[in-house]
């Protein structure tokens, strides 16, 4: 049994799906994939792990955010001696919360592993060997300009080299970036996120409506205003420390800016707003709303 989870949902997902890929090749046998929405309580949970394949085989399970039910989280906690040698690779796509017993649990006894965001210096060459893996050439201000501008996501980072490599932009320069990533669209991405950040809703909505009538940026979006108010609860946290804000090692520009947006919000309604985009996020993705109805109803709540 295995647990990965945090931030850096890319890396903590693939490093899950080849480790389980690993233990089915060891095992020469196949693997089965549990979602969270598949198991509504404990017995459910344990009916597949102890299930029995037709060869006679015990089943090597690839489990999916299954720790969002508390009955299972708990059952985790009681139970790990009798769960730590099960064929088990769970993925979860959220950082465990360290006040829990879940997490001191399987601090204790190993059993998992926790992907931060990366540092600013550490994304730009993991953009560079993605780039280069798509025989993609990005200049050094294209890579600067997409870790300042456009997401820290590597999925949505991915996605969007995916484009160029598709339109053969062999070599990428900042013009191109906000071309084909979907930023010279009709509308403008970034007095969308000032007017999020400044609570002007109506005009963000009005916004959002353009951004998204000739292409689908739904995701891209999500992760720009998980990136804005990440910005400003990193500010909210120093208190107007001003030696606290210069230890966040954001650019001048930002910086600015966020001190101003700021003011629009307390801490707590920040967290809300994050939770709530984190929950919308897993909502389009495993198709419970249409995305541009679900960040409409979001930013009304602005």
């Amino acid at each position: 049994m295995f647990v990965y989870s945090g931030e850096d949902t890319y890396e903590s997902y693939l490093s899950a799906k080849e480790h389980i890929k690993q233990i089915a090749k060891d095992k020469n046998s196949n693997f089965k994939i549990i979602n969270e929405d598949e198991i509504n309580s404990v017995n459910d949970f344990l009916y597949n792990l102890e299930s029995i394949d037709i060869f006679g085989s015990s089943s090597i399970i690839f489990a999916k955010r299954i720790f969002n039910n508390k009955d299972i989280s708990n059952y985790f906690t009681e139970n790990i001696e009798s769960l730590k040698n099960s064929e088990l690779i769970i993925w979860t796509d959220k950082p465990l919360d360290k006040k829990t017993k879940l997490y001191k649990t399987l601090s204790l006894h190993k059993l998992f592993k926790e992907f931060v965001i990366p540092k600013p210096f550490e994304l730009k060459n993991w953009i560079k060997n993605k780039s280069k893996d798509l025989n993609i050439l990005l200049t050094e201000t294209a890579c600067n300009f997409i870790i300042e501008n456009v997401s820290t996501d590597k999925w949505i980072i991915e996605k969007e080299l995916q484009k160029l490599n598709m339109l053969d932009r062999t070599k990428a320069d900042t013009e191109d970036i906000k071309e084909i990533f979907g930023l010279t669209v009709k509308g403008d991405l970034w007095k969308f996120l000032d007017q999020v950040g400044y609570r002007d809703k109506f005009k963000a909505i009005v916004e959002f409506e353009k951004l998204t009538k000739y292409e689908d940026t739904s995701q891209l979006i999500i992760s720009l205003l998980h990136r804005e108010f990440k910005i400003i609860a990193q500010i909210l946290s120093t208190q107007g420390d001003r030696s606290q804000l210069s230890n966040l090692g954001l650019p001048s520009f930002l910086l600015n800016k966020g001190l101003e947006k700021s003011k629009k919000y307390t801490f707590k309604e920040v967290k809300n707003f994050i939770t709530r985009l984190f929950n919308l996020d897993y909502a389009i993705k495993s198709g419970e709303i249409d995305d541009k109805i679900g960040l409409t109803l979001l930013l009304l709540t602005l």
